[in-house]
């Protein structure tokens, strides 16, 4: 998947490519907080640089060592974030090897036919469904981020699965080792049951967070 951000003189457009982001993160729901090395390498975004023509134009070769120079260095930069990430540190465990997440590939799209599933499930690999992966929000309560379903423990994957008395039977479908179960529901497949589960997931976490703003009166 790539996104194209036009330069005159290989000076980089910043605005319009923020623009662009943001429509990613609106097209997947993610959080705008969503950091942009972890949508880039989740989603294989690949910063297209495309030159203004200019004077005697440029050759083919040059343009192409150019474009593999650059997307050598978004790659590096993207493996430095992840390597020292304090946002969703199990990303550097999951990230797709291969040229891009298999739920996104043409087969799957078409068999699957339900974007709520895919959209929960690039929404929970880019740490958007852990609310104890918002460190900004623990250091300014000073306290670990509870779960939102039974307002114990700590909100992540971990504690729903093996500890949540609100969830955790859910997950039931995937097996009987949580810790397998956990594995499973992080990696980039998605069948008709991994699907069924972390969209009731999703859903039903974003209707908590709302009854939970609504009682601290926050919009």
């Amino acid at each position: 998947m790539t996104y194209g951000a036009e330069i005159w003189g290989w000076k980089e457009r910043e605005s319009l490519e923020r623009v662009m982001m943001n429509y990613v993160r609106w097209i997947f729901g993610l959080d705008f907080c969503t950091p942009r090395y972890v949508i880039m390498r989740e989603l294989t975004l690949t910063k297209l640089k495309v030159a203004k023509e200019v004077e005697g134009g440029i050759g083919y070769n040059i343009e192409k060592e150019l474009i593999e120079r650059e997307k050598d260095v978004q790659r590096q930069w993207e493996d430095a974030k992840i390597r020292n990430a304090r946002y969703n540190k199990k990303y550097k465990e999951i990230e797709a090897k291969g040229k891009g997440p298999r739920y996104l590939e043409k087969v799957n799209l078409q068999e699957l036919q339900r974007g709520d599933e895919i959209m929960a499930l690039v929404k929970l690999r880019c740490g958007n469904l852990e609310e104890a992966n918002k460190f900004w929000k623990r250091e300014k309560e000073d306290r670990e981020m509870m779960c939102v379903f039974c307002g114990d423990g700590k909100d992540d994957l971990e504690y729903y699965v093996k500890f949540c008395e609100k969830v955790r039977g859910w997950f039931q479908e995937l097996g009987e080792n949580s810790d397998e179960i956990i594995k499973i529901f992080r990696d980039e497949n998605l069948d008709e049951t991994k699907g069924k589960i972390i969209s009731r997931l999703w859903k039903e976490n974003e209707k908590e967070k709302e009854n939970a703003n609504k009682k601290r009166g926050v919009d």
